[in-house]
């Protein structure tokens, strides 16, 4: 059985990045003029959406009602189940009661109606139909209380600490009920994982649509940001008296991906430009800068017992791509990894970490790996190695 020791814990720099962050220069930035204007937003975040990098961040942990946005969760539990072949977007979906019976937002369902789930998902991202909305969740998880559950469920599972979710489509809750609650952080790490599912960025990416064989006209419910805002193609914005005006937007330039969050704004003209004004600073004042290549190999190698070589060498087990901009803190680097391994070692075998701090804070832990298999040596191997010990030592005496 293989014995591994206690994990050391070595502390080293990367001085090349403090170049890369000293050769921009000390300008306002947009993110300084937004936080003049908190009075008119509950909170805002943007992240780069591929390593969950906060860019910006105003209150990004208060509760906020998220409305219609809490249709991300909708639509990530029912594209999970398609994906799994639970599901599928040519399903039959029966119209029952509670569906049709939605107000709101909504495509005029009637109880007894059928329609295809992917047509139901269209309605439900572009349009932002309750009547959908609930059909999807009585269809997708058996019924209303159950895909409530799944939803809560799912929640816990990607991390969304502070969000709790009693309906499937945002409308208002009835006289005495509670209300789905989020924040922008939560909001932010839903996206990530809706963005993984290309059919709801291929509808969420649509402008005009049609429903029912053509009667019903589909128009996007943030069609004007689709147009105005260079490389959009998302996400759900979300609306009602007491919740404001939200918007969980993302938009792509070139290799770079963002997500902005917008919260509890009072009308759709500043939620709109929030958005505008969060997306347009990423694009503008980030520069991506790749630190660390998957493959590459680190100075320090892991010595190893019983094998017929003496150490491993290791490798990084992931690339890692920040962004940067002014005022952007020192990354710093700390080697985790065993101060002794025992053979045998295979290739590809995690022997530690490089952990990634961002401002003293811990910002990722990146595998390393061997990066060659180290096979244990025996009875003979040692003889031989003896000998071999041997001659040198009468030679060189």
């Amino acid at each position: 059985m293989k014995k591994k020791c206690i994990l050391l814990l070595f502390i080293c720099f990367v001085p090349v990045l403090g170049n890369v962050f000293s050769t921009y220069a000390d300008t306002r930035s947009l993110f300084d003029i937004l936080d003049t204007q908190d009075h008119l937003f509950g909170s805002l975040l943007l992240i780069d959406a591929d390593t969950g990098q906060t860019l910006y961040a105003h209150n990004p942990d208060s509760m906020a009602i998220p409305a219609s946005t809490v249709k991300l969760m909708t639509a990530l539990i029912t594209l999970e189940k398609i994906e799994s072949g639970q599901l599928h977007l040519d399903d039959k979906v029966v119209i029952s009661q509670l569906a049709s019976h939605m107000g709101g937002s909504q495509v005029f369902l009637k109880e007894g109606e059928v329609f295809t789930l992917s047509e139901l998902l269209k309605a439900m991202i572009m349009v932002s139909a309750n009547d959908a909305a609930v059909a999807i969740a009585e269809y997708a998880g058996g019924s209303y209380q159950d895909f409530v559950a799944l939803m809560n469920k799912k929640a816990a599972q990607l991390g969304m600490d502070h969000s709790l979710f009693f309906t499937p489509h945002g409308l208002p809750p009835k006289r005495g009920m509670p209300d789905n609650m989020t924040t922008a952080r939560d909001l932010s790490r839903l996206a990530q994982e809706v963005l993984k599912h290309p059919v709801y960025m291929e509808y969420a990416s649509t402008k005009v649509d049609s429903f029912r064989n053509g009667e019903f006209q589909l128009v996007s419910t943030y069609r004007k940001m689709l147009q105005t805002i260079d490389g959009m193609d998302g996400l759900k914005s979300g609306y009602h008296r007491k919740a404001g005006f939200n918007f969980v937007g993302t938009a792509k330039r070139g290799n770079t991906r963002l997500i902005s969050v917008v919260t509890g704004c009072e009308n759709r003209f500043y939620r709109d430009q929030f958005t505008i004004q969060l997306l347009t600073a990423g694009f503008e004042q980030f520069e991506r800068t790749p630190l660390f290549s998957e493959g590459s190999l680190i100075d320090q190698g892991v010595p190893v017992e019983d094998g017929l070589e003496p150490q491993v060498d290791l490798e990084i087990g992931q690339s890692l791509s920040l962004l940067v901009t002014p005022g952007t803190p020192q990354v710093d680097t700390r080697l985790e990894m065993l101060s002794n391994v025992r053979a045998p070692v295979e290739k590809g075998e995690v022997l530690g970490y490089l952990d990634v701090y961002l401002n003293d804070r811990l910002y990722q832990k990146i595998p390393l790996k061997a990066h060659q298999s180290v096979k244990q040596s025996g009875f003979l191997d040692d003889v031989a190695n003896s000998l071999l010990n041997w001659n040198k030592y009468f030679f060189n005496n």
